[in-house]
């Protein structure tokens, strides 16, 4: 029974179910119906497309879209529910490829935006690099700079230290004291020291020794070796070590020496009794006042006055000191007797060994590294022999003035190739001629010896 019951119940269930699929068959093939629910589908496409492209993005396309259904009539509620599912669908399937896009976009935007600020940060870097590079350019060219400019500030000092010692040895020269100011001749310094200097200076300590100091003192030689400058430096180193007076009568005419030499003669003399304080007088080119007979120039007056008052002037207090270039043109009584003239020294061009002092005396303090004077002093004697002649003590300094202003002008000590370029280039001043002469002078004074056996002498002095 119970079997039976059920198969009847589906047996119904089944026949109800086919009715319906038959009316549905025929309403489906009437098209009248056809138009309408295509129609319905087309409305609910585009209601569906609406309502499902706004919202479906949000919710994933699913909307009620019943209402609009119930308008549309029976007929058409499949279709529109059709539509909007469908489009409600393709609207979740639009939304999610705008939010897809939309994030894409985002995306891209935030990577160039992050390129792009990647790209200023390394313009930053590269700039910040470009900016320390200059910086340090800059502090490396600035650090030269003043490094330069320290040594150009350097050079300067230098420069002027050593142009304050071509000055400072330029005063000393001219302000030194004595014999000591005197370079090389050290025999004929010796002679002097011994002849006149040693005794004149006795005579102040010890009044007996009064009788040693000479009346006259005679330097002859060629012109241009120092004979002036010697005379000058006895009296110097005189007057700094005794309570003398000097008087000079060099500038003095011939006719009026006599009156000077009385003017001098009573003071002098005065001075000496009471105090016991000579008198130096000195004569330059004294062969201009006591000339002999026989000379255009000759004034037997002044000529005269010299011979007697000469006699014994030492005794008085007076000791003259003169000079001459031309002894043989002084009268005899005057030259020959040597109770006037007590010592008759010949200054002579400068030995090998007096040029190597000189040069040294006028460059020392002026030099640097090693100057081998000798060697220079070896090349002007071999030049002098060549050409028959001699250098003179202020053809000497005539050189070493060179070598100082060319080292001068470029503000610079001296070296050895200054010298030897100078020293190469200088001819003797003293020609054969003059030689001759001298020679003759001091064979006249010597009394016949000739000045080679008085060199041989001298040498064997040594």
């Amino acid at each position: 029974m119970k079997v039976t019951q059920i198969s009847y119940t589906n047996t119904n269930l089944y026949k109800r179910n086919r009715n319906i699929t038959i009316k549905n068959r025929a309403v489906n093939n009437n098209l009248s119906f056809k138009a309408t629910f295509w129609g319905s589908v087309a409305k609910g496409t585009a209601a569906g497309a609406a309502a499902g492209g706004l919202t479906g993005s949000q919710i994933g396309g699913t909307v009620d879209l019943g209402s609009m259904g119930a308008t549309m009539g029976i007929p058409t509620i499949a279709a529109s529910t059709a539509g909007a599912v469908v489009c409600g669908i393709g609207g979740a399937f639009a939304g999610a490829a705008k939010y897809f896009h939309d994030e894409k976009v985002k995306k891209e935007k935030l990577e160039k935006e992050l390129e792009s600020k990647a790209e200023e940060a390394k313009k930053l870097k590269e700039k910040e690099d470009s900016i320390k590079i200059e910086m340090q350019r800059a502090t490396e060219k600035a650090q030269r700079n003043l490094e330069k400019k320290q040594k150009e500030i350097e050079a300067q000092r230098k420069q002027i230290e050593i142009l304050s010692r071509y000055d400072a040895k330029k005063i000393e020269e001219i302000d030194g004291i004595g014999l000591g100011k005197i370079a090389g001749y050290e025999s004929d310094k010796d002679a002097l020291n011994q002849a006149f200097i040693n005794p004149y200076k006795k005579s102040y300590e010890d009044s007996a020794a009064d009788y040693d100091v000479p009346n006259g003192i005679l330097l002859y030689g060629l012109s241009g070796n120092g004979k002036t400058t010697l005379a000058k430096a006895i009296t110097d180193e005189l007057m700094a070590s005794t309570n003398s007076d000097y008087v000079d009568l060099s500038s003095v005419s011939v006719s009026k020496l006599p009156d000077k030499l009385r003017e001098v003669m009573n003071k002098a003399e005065e001075a000496f009794e009471n105090e016991h304080k000579r008198t130096i007088v000195f004569i330059d080119e004294f062969d201009r006042y006591g000339l002999t007979e026989t000379h255009k120039c000759y004034n037997s007056e002044t000529t005269g006055y010299l011979k007697t008052f000469m006699n014994d002037c030492a005794k008085k207090g007076v000791t003259i000191i003169a000079t001459t270039n031309n002894p043989q043109e002084i009268a005899d009584p005057l030259i020959k007797n040597n109770r006037r003239f007590n010592v008759k020294t010949l200054i002579e061009p400068p030995t090998k060994d007096d040029i190597s002092k000189i040069l040294c005396y006028y460059l020392n303090g002026l030099t640097e590294g090693e100057i081998d004077y000798k060697k220079s002093a070896r090349t002007l004697m071999n030049k002098a022999k060549e050409k028959a002649g001699k250098y003179s003590c202020s053809g000497i300094e005539e050189i070493a003035n060179r070598i100082k202003i060319k080292a001068r002008k470029e503000k610079r000590l001296i070296n050895q190739n200054d010298i030897d370029e100078i020293v190469k280039k200088s001819n003797p001043d003293i020609n054969k001629k003059q030689m001759d002469k001298f020679r003759d002078d001091f064979e006249f004074m010597s009394g016949g010896t000739t000045y080679e056996e008085y060199i041989k002498e001298k040498e064997s002095r040594k």
